[in-house]
């Protein structure tokens, strides 16, 4: 993938980001990733006898941990440089277990003004951000906006 700035020129709509990285949650990571965020009391998260009765394969990971994760894989290419004003349309498709390997790509879909206090500087990418995990399979999904400066010339 090529060095991407971050200014608001350097988008596309239409354009495909692919993110590079991913996350293994180690079984290590995947518990202290619950306790530190505060879901150890939710047996779901740390009960396998529990999870497993409920249907799933193993403690699954919460969800504002995957969004987390997943927002943290895309910040180099979407917001390394700009401001976060909003995340939309989030949809969880399926469970997160420990050792999973999440990855993360996005699609730039509007590049427009922004009428706020940083509209004469920024402009407002909105970037549609799908979650997989080591099987290809789709776990979380969201738009995001993000304030990106402008590139000034001379």
């Amino acid at each position: 993938m090529a060095e991407r700035t971050g200014y608001f020129e350097d988008f596309n709509v239409g354009e495909t980001l692919d993110h590079e990285g991913e996350v293994l949650l180690t079984k290590d990571l995947f518990t202290r990733l619950v306790e530190v965020n505060g879901f150890a009391d939710q047996a779901i998260h740390v009960d396998r006898d529990y999870a497993t009765a409920q249907g799933y394969r193993d403690i699954i990971l919460p969800g504002p941990i995957i969004y987390l994760v997943v927002f943290g894989l895309t910040r180099r290419d979407v917001s390394w440089i700009g401001l976060n004003v909003g995340t939309d349309n989030m949809k969880h498709r399926a469970a997160v277990y420990p050792d999973d390997t999440l990855k993360a790509k996005s699609t730039v879909i509007d590049l427009s003004e922004w009428h706020g206090s940083r509209g004469k500087t920024h402009g407002l990418v909105k970037v549609n951000t799908v979650g997989f995990n080591q099987d290809e399979q789709e776990v979380i999904d969201f738009t995001r906006s993000v304030l990106n400066p402008f590139k000034y010339s001379g």
